[in-house]
């Protein structure tokens, strides 16, 4: 019996368009993000006996010369076979262990590679991965945390330090759905630019399939996101929608990467001051540099790149065809690359620059033919590098 829901293959599209800067960094953690719903092919999220039965999907993001050089691989775009998974680097064990509701091993962290920056430019690669799991019984919550070491040792304040990656999540059958709850979901890229002296409000696209409120906020304390905390200094962060105020004075220097923690919440639309039902964790890099361009100067996205936060339904097996197309500053300030934050088996084209009435563009296409284990909600989200930084 299939679950209500969205249409199979559901892509949601978020295009968010910042800066570009040129890093390398040692150790390796990116961050990431996991969420987790009931099974489409179960009854609600339990199976035949009562046992509850989850479809999950994470994605984490590394650095690329690490599990290279573990290895034994330049890692150019030959080396990256999205059809391989891929794992921590150093063969670092990459699993999240149960510590509620559940015994031992969630599930490993292998992943599959869906984007990278070479180790010449930003030096990451991410991924992800859907899979299924079955509890013994049902129990009402379970919490999986994913602890290890290191930190980017690059970071303003923290680096080398460990990470804590936990999620958690209430099993019990909803009443208004007549399933198990579906967690909120998130896309974003492993590192955020922002120029220094310019600030910016940077909006963090969430969705939720049963569309509950989602709020974000930041982590609390060492077991929510390990030894980045306390979180970003003199940011502010709105809870809903989901937004961090980041300051144009946010220090930088030498070192200029942050590590941000936050934290996304899901209550029902009739008791928005209940319990949570879930926390998801969402981590990620956030990149002060340093530029003499103004800060009023940006690149947009022109027509006929995807609406802003649509949700376009496609069946399993059929191809989804996009372009994404951005209007430039100038000649001299060209897109360099577009990085996605996308699904699994995404596949993007060339750019292909061109004028048009005085105006200059860069665009590139992108193609997804979802299967059928891949219904239910997709987010993609692009950023559009250009040549400053």
């Amino acid at each position: 019996m299939r679950s209500r829901g969205n249409p199979p293959g559901c892509l949601c599209l978020a295009v968010l368009l910042l800066g570009f800067a040129i890093t390398s960094e040692a150790t390796h953690f990116r961050g990431g993000i996991i969420s987790c719903g009931p099974n489409p092919s179960s009854n609600g999220g339990f199976d035949d006996d009562g046992n509850v039965v989850l479809q999950c999907d994470f994605r984490i993001a590394w650095r690329l010369s690490a599990y290279c050089q573990w290895r034994g691989l330049y890692c150019d775009p030959t080396d990256i076979d999205p059809s391989i998974p891929l794992q921590g680097p150093n063969g670092a064990s990459t699993y999240l262990s149960c510590t509620e509701g559940c015994r031992g091993t969630f599930k490993d962290l292998q992943y599959y590679s869906t984007e990278y920056s070479p180790k010449e430019e930003e030096d990451w690669s991410q991924g992800g991965r859907i899979f299924d799991y079955t509890f013994s019984g049902a129990p009402a919550r379970f919490r999986a945390s994913y602890e290890s070491c290191c930190w980017i040792s690059t970071l303003v304040r923290y680096r080398d330090t460990g990470w804590v990656w936990p999620f958690s999540m209430n099993l019990t059958q909803r009443t208004d759905t007549g399933m198990i709850n579906h967690s909120p979901r998130s896309a974003q890229i492993p590192i955020v630019r922002m120029q220094y002296g310019c600030g910016q409000n940077l909006s963090i696209h969430t969705d939720h399939p049963d569309n509950d409120i989602v709020r974000c906020r930041w982590c609390k304390d060492y077991s929510e996101c390990g030894g980045v905390f306390p979180p970003l200094f003199n940011a502010t962060l709105i809870s809903n929608p989901c937004t961090i105020m980041i300051p144009p004075t946010l220090e930088t220097g030498e070192k200029h990467l942050h590590a941000v923690a936050i934290v996304l919440e899901d209550f029902v639309q009739s008791d928005p001051n209940g319990p949570a039902l879930s926390q998801v964790p969402l981590q990620f890099l956030l990149d002060v540099y340093k530029s003499n361009v103004a800060c009023t100067t940006r690149p947009e996205f022109a027509p006929p790149s995807p609406v802003d936060k649509r949700c376009i339904p496609i069946k399993p097996g059929t191809q989804y065809n996009a372009t994404l197309r951005v209007r430039e500053t100038s000649q001299f300030n060209r897109i360099r690359d577009f990085t996605l934050t996308s699904p699994i088996g995404m596949v993007k084209g060339p750019i292909r620059q061109f004028s048009e009435n005085g105006a200059f563009y860069s665009e590139m296409w992108v193609k997804w033919t979802p299967n059928r284990e891949q219904y239910g909600q997709h987010v993609l989200c692009c950023l559009a590098e250009d040549s400053q930084g």
